[in-house]
């Protein structure tokens, strides 16, 4: 990028803090088929330096200087075969594990919802997030969880996830962009029934049982599960090889946030004061900070509502009998 391009870039740096909101928008208008109305609005943003290119719309961050491709090469890195090679252990301790909701494994959900998905089911088992084992899954999958733990990329020095992803027949993962160029997305394919695929950017591919794929997961993706039988895939998210050094040391200095740090974060960011597991551990019950829970009770009660939630994008209201009563 020559100077003239950063000086371009820096008198729009205000609209690339919003790039949270471009996303958002862009993938609600494509889930609901305004693809045209979305591609529109994507090139508007790319034209004010938001993104380099209006398939490829990360929303939290994003790195210029790395260059894009929608599926990488995996001959690049040493782990692929290796993985490939113990596929028919890591299939075999999947398949003995049946129903993975039996096991508290729940529907996938994130910053897109209520429109990530639509119809059937999505569930996942996290195995490592951000560098942090997750004891009990890994104790359910021991076979797949040491093959993990002989490669560092994707556990202890990983940015990201690595888990098991059940999808079921009927859905359509709606097109939507990953959060960040700075990492690469490994799919090991596990249980790849007739009628499945996979489009990312302007690249579709089919899942093969037992071969890898590497994506960059920042490009729009979205997949159609049409056939009669759960798509089982292992994915497994790395830094990308071409992060220099800098960005490197940065976001692995965020990784070594301690756990307290990080869920501090958390509730900043969304605005809770509390968070708590009910006697039966079972569901968390959640308290706003004091300002959101002013400006709630205020608005609940001007509405008379007794009651509010989001129930796959519709908004559930439960009046109060008397709405009169403050």
């Amino acid at each position: 990028m020559t100077r003239q391009d950063d000086t371009v870039a820096d008198k729009y740096e205000d609209l690339s803090r919003h790039r949270l909101a471009f996303a958002q928008l862009i993938d609600s208008l494509a889930s609901q088929g305004k693809s045209a109305l979305a591609r529109e609005l994507a090139d508007i943003a790319v034209r004010h330096h938001v993104w380099s290119q209006p398939l490829q719309r990360p929303h939290q961050h994003f790195v210029r200087a790395i260059p894009g491709s929608p599926l990488v090469d995996t001959s690049e890195f040493w782990f692929v075969p290796y993985l490939e090679q113990h596929f028919q252990r890591i299939l075999g301790e999947i398949e003995s594990i049946g129903d993975p909701q039996e096991y508290g494994f729940t529907p996938v959900d994130g910053p897109y919802e209520p429109f990530l998905y639509k119809g059937g089911k999505w569930e996942q088992a996290i195995l490592y997030q951000d560098g942090v084992r997750y004891k009990e899954t890994c104790r359910l999958f021991p076979i797949t969880s040491a093959v993990l733990d002989a490669i560092p990329e994707v556990t202890a020095d990983s940015w990201g996830l690595a888990y098991i992803s059940w999808l079921y027949p009927g859905t359509h993962i709606t097109p939507h962009c990953g959060p960040s160029n700075a990492r690469l997305r490994l799919h090991l394919g596990i249980k790849i029934p007739d009628g499945v695929r996979m489009r990312v950017g302007d690249r579709e591919f089919v899942w093969q049982p037992g071969k890898c794929v590497v994506i960059d997961d920042s490009f729009e993706h979205e997949v159609w599960h049409e056939g009669s039988e759960p798509r089982i895939v292992l994915i497994l998210d790395f830094l990308h090889p071409e992060l220099d050094k800098a960005e490197r040391a940065r976001i692995m200095k965020h990784l070594r946030q301690s756990e307290d740090d990080k869920i501090l974060e958390f509730l900043v960011e969304s605005q809770l004061h509390e968070l708590k597991l009910d006697d039966d551990g079972e569901n968390v019950v959640a308290y706003p900070t004091p300002a959101v829970v002013a400006l709630v009770k205020q608005k609940m009660k001007e509405l008379g509502y007794r009651s509010i939630s989001n129930q796959n994008g519709r908004l559930k209201a439960e009046l109060r009998r008397d709405p009169g009563i403050a």
